[in-house]
């Protein structure tokens, strides 16, 4: 078995349709409704005209949608009559009744009055709503959905002029989830507070649209593979047609067809009514499916690991990004756990445009296993943390053992069984053991995840060590950046092993600090320090 040796360093600072027979006719979908402003616009202001400066006859309020018996007409004061009629006088005059909290808006108007000119306060009253409740009849829909989507809330306002279109909100929500003939009403109860109001919300559902035939379409892929997987869609004969729980079956179906392999499938469906020629019909439910092509993982260059192993790492049958891209960096990552920190993984999609099934063909150049032969903590200063007694690591095996607990725990190698020596094996099993030679046995791959390094592991657990460092009263720590110090093979090393060449000693300067004495981010490793690859060459 070929490793490559690396060293770490780490700076540690401190500081369609039925039979012919019937005829079948597209459900309608459910018309939006339009919801209600949050921020109400501003309508300019009204122009007096000829009537500006005239004397004011006198000042009218008429109250617009009004559905309470208990909202008293306020008593305008100003302007009085006999005033001129301004702009700022028509305004004091809104503004005057608006302040009290009873009225959502108001406009101002003028008309000719005699000599004089008669102001007109159009308002629309408002109400806090002090309790709601709620009689859906028996229908079985999410009283706080259908409250959410009809603007309703305990402590939340109502507006007189916006009764209408509550009802005709919450009457969407019903056909939305199956009932389309659902009626609802808003009716209004005095409280003994004038500002505040009871509120009923009394929907009768009327009678359910049921689902009475189920077809599925399937294009691009044979029919008969697709059925299997046909039990994902969970809505069917005899339900209703409620439509998000449709959609849910939607998106349900295409996730199973893409952990099937069909990664680019869609569903989509529609309603429609299949008329009978005595005159009764029934709702049914088409599902469209587009299969796109089947995607078949290859693998090439996977010496180490079968295809089973590195289907387990992608969890296609889990996984929702299943670009090629994103697949690459997972089997990436699998190597990389077990010491391939080399390895080269690339993507290839074989296939024409209207092929059954394409091949998404990961190559896979593993590379030699690389092993951390040492840790070093060059800016490290042992008489500042060896009396730590707060849980801050006191020594470099004491930060050692810190970084391993998050080897062990993200990385494979740590499990209680392990594989047996191949040469025990032998003795026990084989010629060894006067029985019959089976063979040369494999070396199995010794996982350790001490020696094992995945930067996005280093970076938590260096991140650890310094919070552990800022508990202890070190406020301005800094643990890493971890820079990777790596040998050049000896271009006299035997074949299939890499024996690595002296490298110069590390130096304990190249951590700096500012006046003030906090650390400064420490230089790029030195380049004598790193090999740098160059296959052409033989540089390894």
């Amino acid at each position: 078995m070929r490793f490559g040796a690396l060293y770490l360093a780490a700076a540690v600072a401190l500081a369609p349709g039925a039979a012919s027979a019937q005829t079948v006719v597209p459900v309608a979908k459910v018309a939006s409704v339009e919801q209600p402003a949050q921020v109400p616009a501003l309508a300019p202001p009204a122009s007096l005209g000829a009537l500006a400066g005239k004397p004011v006859t006198r000042v009218a309020v008429e109250l617009e949608g009004n559905v309470w018996d208990d909202v008293t007409v306020p008593r305008v004061a100003v302007p009085k009559p006999g005033d001129p009629l301004t702009p700022a006088a028509a305004r004091a005059a809104l503004d005057t009744v608006l302040r009290s909290g009873r009225f959502a808006r108001g406009q101002v108007d003028a008309e000719a009055d005699g000599g004089g000119a008669r102001l007109v306060l159009r308002l629309v009253p408002r109400k806090l709503v002090a309790r709601l409740d709620v009689d859906l009849h028996g229908a079985r829909l999410d009283v706080d959905e259908l409250l959410r989507d009809a603007g309703l809330s305990d402590g939340g306002e109502i507006v007189a002029t916006e009764v209408g279109a509550t009802e005709r909100r919450i009457e969407r929500t019903f056909a939305v989830h199956g009932y389309p003939a659902a009626k609802a009403e808003l009716r209004m109860r005095d409280t003994e507070d004038p500002a505040h109001t009871l509120v009923l919300v009394d929907v009768v559902p009327g009678a359910p649209r049921v689902i009475g035939d189920r077809y599925f379409y399937v294009f691009g892929a044979p029919a008969e593979q697709v059925a299997p997987l046909e039990k994902a869609y969970s809505v069917g004969k005899g339900d209703r047609a409620d439509g998000p729980a449709l959609d849910e079956a939607d998106h349900a179906l295409a996730s199973a067809l893409h952990a099937a392999g069909w990664h680019r499938a869609e569903v989509v469906h529609d309603l429609a009514w299949v008329a009978r020629p005595d005159g009764g019909g029934r709702v049914a439910l088409r599902v469209r499916i587009d299969t796109g092509p089947r995607i078949v993982p290859r693998f090439e260059g996977n010496e180490h690991y079968d295809r089973d192993a590195l289907m387990g790492a992608l969890a296609l049958e889990t996984e929702t990004d299943r670009s090629p891209t994103h697949l690459a960096d997972k089997v990436r990552l699998f190597y990389q756990k077990r010491g391939f920190l080399d390895v080269e993984v690339s993507t290839e999609l074989r296939g024409a445009d209207r092929d059954p099934v394409e091949l998404l063909v990961f190559h896979v150049d593993e590379h030699p296993r690389v092993r951390v032969v040492s840790r070093e903590y060059p800016c490290l200063k042992l008489d500042a943390i060896k009396h730590l007694e707060a849980g801050g690591p006191r020594s470099p095996d004491e930060i050692g053992t810190q970084i391993d607990s998050y080897l062990e725990e993200e990385l494979p190698g740590a499990d209680l069984l392990v594989d047996p020596d191949p040469k025990g094996v032998s003795r026990t099993i084989g010629a060894g053991a006067q029985q019959v030679a089976t063979g040369a046995r494999p070396v199995p791959l010794d996982l350790r995840p001490d020696d094992t390094y995945v930067a996005d592991t280093y970076e938590r657990a260096t991140l650890h060590v310094q919070e552990l460092y800022r508990n202890e009263g070190f406020l301005h720590a800094t643990v890493g950046p971890v820079q990777v110090v790596r040998a050049r093979c000896d271009p006299r090393s035997p074949p299939g092993r890499c024996a690595p060449m002296p490298l110069p000693p590390t130096h304990a300067d190249a951590c700096t600090y500012d006046p003030g004495g906090l650390p400064l981010p420490p230089a790029p490793v030195d380049p004598a320090l790193t090999c740098r690859p160059d296959p052409a060459h033989g540089v390894e």
